[in-house]
């Protein structure tokens, strides 16, 4: 998909997080994928989707209105995968409190 020049959009979390943090450990599959193929990260925060969608209900929706925040592109440039998943979780966490 990457190399037909078509975006992946990935949760590095996971399909929800069901911790009480506002960020769930993040897996590293997208940012393996990043390292390999060059691409820069864009990351995206969806803010109230717990109220929602709250934990422990299947296909449960209350309405609400959801926030999307897209932060800086993170550039792989001279970065292996730890690195980057360390550097967006932080970025994404700093931006989650200080706007919540």
């Amino acid at each position: 998909m990457l190399a037909i020049g078509l975006d992946m959009l990935i949760y590095p979390e996971g399909t929800r997080n069901t911790t009480d943090q506002p960020l769930a450990p993040f897996y590293s599959g997208a940012f393996r994928l990043s390292e390999a193929t060059g691409n820069d990260l864009l990351p995206v925060l969806l803010f109230h989707t717990k109220t929602i969608l709250p934990p422990g209900k299947f296909f449960y929706c209350w309405p609400h209105r959801i926030e999307m925040h897209i932060l800086p592109a993170e550039p792989v440039a001279a970065k292996n995968s730890a690195q980057l998943k360390e550097i967006l979780f932080n970025r994404m966490s700093a931006f989650y409190s200080s706007h919540h």
